[in-house]
Formats: structure tokens, sequence, C-alpha cells
């Protein structure tokens, strides 16, 4: 079932926002890169509560049309790593590659 985007906030805010795109949740990259751009203000882009039936790639969407800014692991050249770049690149975001 697709989510409905526009129930979304995406409301643009003072705060600078991030995604951190990795081939795996676990990478120990994520946190160092975490708390040094939270450390010079800038916030996270949470992914939302998975609904039922709702694909994972919806939500890594959501979290990418929310960022200011991504910063991308292209260690292993991970091939979803690579659709959410493609993605972030499509939107006009800025893409740091890693």
């Amino acid at each position: 079932m697709p989510i409905n985007r526009l129930e979304y906030n995406m409301e643009k805010t003072k705060v600078p926002r991030f995604v951190v795109i990795t081939p795996s949740p676990k990478d120990p990259l994520v946190p160092l890169v975490v708390d040094s751009l939270q450390d010079i203000g800038f916030e996270p882009v949470p992914l939302e509560k998975k609904e039922f039936g709702t694909p994972f790639v919806e939500y890594v969407q959501i979290a990418i049309e929310r960022a200011d800014i991504i910063i991308a692991d292209l260690t292993g050249s991970n091939p979803n790593v690579m659709y959410e770049v493609g993605f972030a690149h499509a939107l006009k975001k800025p893409v740091l590659l890693l």
C-alpha cells in the first residue's frame, strides 16, 4: 500500500537536515557521521515507522526528500545505495560520496 507523501511534514526548517545512506544500518561509519554533523548543527532525518505492506524503499525516498544533504557510503558498490544516490540526484539534492 503506497504512502500518501502529503501526510508527511515536508516543510523546510532553519536547521539543515541530512540522511546517511549505507549498505548496512549497522555500518560503523553511521554514528561517526551523525555525531559529527550534529556537532555542527545539522539534524538527521529519521526513517518513519513502517506500516504493514509498505515497501521500505518508500521510507528511504521520503527521508531523501526531506533531507537538505545526502551522505552516501559507496563502499562495495551496493545497488540499493546506488539507486538511492540516483534518486537524490534526480531531486537535485547535494550528495557527498564516501
